[in-house]
This record gives structure tokens, sequence and C-alpha cells, in this order.
């Protein structure tokens, strides 16, 4: 007795032995992620980086007086530097009834005085640019039918054509001197832009297509760097007293009892990093009476 439990001692330690080799190893325990060791950004703590230069400001001042106030006076004239605009360009824009030149910050005062002895309106805004800046400015709008020649550089007789439905506008472009702190380029350029419409009929109906078009006359455009401590004046020189000059059309409006000139005013001023966006205003009185 005591000899066969010996003998099937060993045999059931064997079969045991058998039976947990036929079943399946369990799977290793899956890798769990560790834990995050740092805490996730807030971005609101997060530094805004500062502008790496200065941001120039265009203040554009849009001004009305009886006709004859600027475009006849020499003393109005006489405290603006005509001579600083290249010679060939200024030349072609006086023949075509528009006087430019710059004037320096500090006369500005003796401007807005003779502007509002004249009973001058003004409007303003401001436009931005890191880089570049570009906007329309209105000069005359709901005109039924206009007749614009001019003289160009390489032409010797005038050339025109008639612009039905239409509005006349300064389209502007302007980017600061990547050499000279608070200069400015710009360009302006005179844009006529014509409304046309034409009809279709589609399975009996009739349809109204309406459509604007934009024309660039760009043999007039004023190409130009105002200096740091300047700004730049526009107005009709005496010539836009012919009908169908450039400075007619886009320098004079009609007023309800007496013809009216315009005159613009472009006035840069510099921003530089760190300050507030108005930290620089314009020259004194500026921004309106």
């Amino acid at each position: 007795m005591g000899n066969n439990r010996l003998v099937a001692m060993p045999m059931l330690l064997a079969a045991m032995t058998i039976v947990a080799g036929c079943q399946a190893t369990p799977p290793a325990p899956a890798t769990q992620p560790a834990a995050p060791t740092t805490r996730p950004v807030v971005m609101d703590n997060v530094p805004r980086p500062e502008p790496r230069g200065p941001v120039v400001h265009l203040d554009v001042y849009q001004m009305a007086v009886p006709r004859g106030a600027v475009s006849r006076s020499g003393e109005f004239w006489k405290r603006v530097d005509e001579q600083q605009i290249d010679p060939p360009t200024y030349d072609l824009l006086l023949k075509n009834g528009v006087r430019v030149g710059i004037a320096p910050n500090r006369d500005w005062d003796y401007f807005r005085d003779v502007l509002e002895r004249n009973n001058a309106r003004s409007s303003w805004g401001s436009v931005m640019a890191g880089g570049s800046g570009t906007m329309d400015l209105p000069m005359r709008k709901n005109i039924p039918s206009q007749d614009i020649f001019y003289v160009g550089d390489q032409v010797p007789y005038p050339v025109g054509r008639t612009y039905p439905q239409c509005e006349n506008l300064f389209g502007l472009s302007f980017w600061p001197d990547a050499r000279q702190e608070g200069a400015l380029h710009l360009t302006v350029t005179p844009v006529v832009r014509v409304t046309r419409s034409h009809l279709e009929y589609h399975q009996g109906e009739e349809q109204e297509f309406v459509y604007v078009r934009p024309e660039f006359l760009y043999e007039l455009n004023l190409r130009t760097v105002i200096p740091p401590g300047w700004f730049l004046v526009i107005g009709p020189s005496p010539e836009s007293r012919w009908p169908t000059s450039l400075g007619n059309a886009f320098l004079t409006l009609d007023g309800d009892a007496d013809e009216k000139e315009q005159v613009l005013v472009l006035v840069p001023h510099t921003v530089r990093p760190g300050d507030p966006a108005n930290a620089t205003p314009p020259p004194a009185g500026a921004r309106g009476k």
C-alpha cells in the first residue's frame, strides 16, 4: 500500500505538469502610458511678440472750399514746396489741372486757418500699414456722363473719352521707406469707376445685369516720397477751369449755390514699437476743427 502511494505521487505530479503545459500562456499586461511630467501650456501666459518696426498711419483730409480759394491763391501755395516733386510728374499734373507739393508740419496751423476762413469742410480717416497700405478716396459720385481729356508725357495733343454713369476716385498706395524712418512712399492714381448694364432674355423673361469696371489713368498718377515731418498737399491748378481737364473732373464739386474745389492733405505719422496705438498724433490741430 505504502509503495503504491509512492508510485502514484510522481505520476500525479507528472500529469499535472502535462495539463498545465497544455494551457495558453497568459498575455503580459499592457504597458500604460507614462504620466505627464509637465503641465499643459496656458496660451494666455505666452508673451505676445512686439512689432519689429514702426507702424505708419496716413491721415487724409478732404476739404471743399469756394472755387478759386486755393487754385488762384498765391499766398496758399507759397508755403508749399513744389520743387520736391519729380519735375516731369509735377509739370504733367500741372498741365492737367492738378497742383501738388509738400509742406512742413510747423506750418499746419496756417493751412488750417486759411481753410477755416474759407468755410472749409473737412473729413479724415486713418490707415495703418506695417508693410504697405491701400485705400480708395471718393472725389465725385453719381456722375451721369463726363468727358475727360488729358495731355500725356508722350502725346503732344489731348486724348480722352466719354465716361457714362460713373464716379471718380483716387486710389492710394503707400509704404514706409526701408532706410529712413518716418518717410513714406506714396502713389496716387486717378480712377474712373464706370457702371454698365445690359439686358438679356431667358425663357421669355427680361433680366438686367449690372457690373462695375474701374479704369485707371496710370499716365497721370503721382509717385512721391513724403519726408519725415512733412505732409502732402494736392489741389487744383488754374488749368482746372477747363471742363474736361483732370483737375476739373476730380477736384471740383457742384455746390448748392456755387461751385467748390477740393483740397487733399495727406499727413503721415509714425508709431514705434511699444507705443500706444495713438501715441503719435498728427500735426497740432490736424484732427479737425
